[in-house]
């Protein structure tokens, strides 16, 4: 069995993830929202929900970068799984 299965088998168990795409929205590393199944305008609307919502996490764009987080976002984590 392939390595990398095994390990997306785990982190999907891991993060409650049954059916992909699965996407995660966190700020502040806390789960904040997911939207489960290829759902456009939801994503897009919770994401901006998040995003316009809550204090921001302080830190400079090349800091950002690093943590995976989105630049235009600032302090929203936003976690794709490959398939």
């Amino acid at each position: 069995m392939c390595l990398m299965f095994v390990a997306m088998q785990y982190l999907f168990s891991k993060m409650g993830v049954g059916i992909l795409p699965t996407f995660k929205i966190f700020r502040n590393n806390s789960l904040v929202s997911e939207v489960k199944g290829a759902k456009y305008e939801e994503l897009v609307r919770k994401i901006e929900k998040a995003r316009l919502s809550g204090p921001t996490v302080s830190g400079t764009a090349a800091n950002n970068e690093e943590v995976g987080v989105d630049v235009n976002t600032k302090d929203l984590n936003l976690v794709t799984l490959p398939c």
